[in-house]
């Protein structure tokens, strides 16, 4: 069987509140999910399920960002593949996507995704 896995991320910088960043990181989490939270040295990492993944595919269409998405996970290449998010905009519980990192001036929030979770969300997005 074929899993899914993915898992959102963000770096913590120095001047930032550990508990904003995981905020931020769980504003982007469905409700319905029930996430692995980590806080580690200077990292949050979050393990969703496909109920994110469905949000964040309903937030691109309704935002029209799929061309954006589309744009991301054709430039990845091998089995892991990254999509970003605005840290500010997750923060006031928006889920918008960059397809820079300097778009997010704290640095963005990233989804790493396996190539099921990539299968996944592309099957949603039709």
């Amino acid at each position: 069987m074929l899993v899914v896995e993915a898992i959102l991320s963000a770096t913590i910088h120095p001047s930032e509140d550990p508990q904003k960043v995981k905020q931020s990181i769980l504003n982007i989490v469905d409700p319905g999910d029930a996430p692995e939270v980590s806080l580690k040295g200077d990292m949050v990492t979050v393990k969703v399920s496909e109920l994110t993944l469905s949000r964040i595919v309903k937030s691109a269409k309704d935002k029209n960002m799929i061309p954006m998405f589309l744009k991301l996970v054709n430039a990845d290449t091998g089995s892991v593949h990254k999509l970003m998010f605005n840290r500010q905009a997750a923060h006031a519980g928006r889920i918008i996507m960059c397809d820079d990192p300097q778009e997010s001036p704290l640095g963005p929030i990233y989804l790493v995704l396996n190539d099921e979770a990539l299968k996944y969300m592309m099957r949603h997005i039709k």
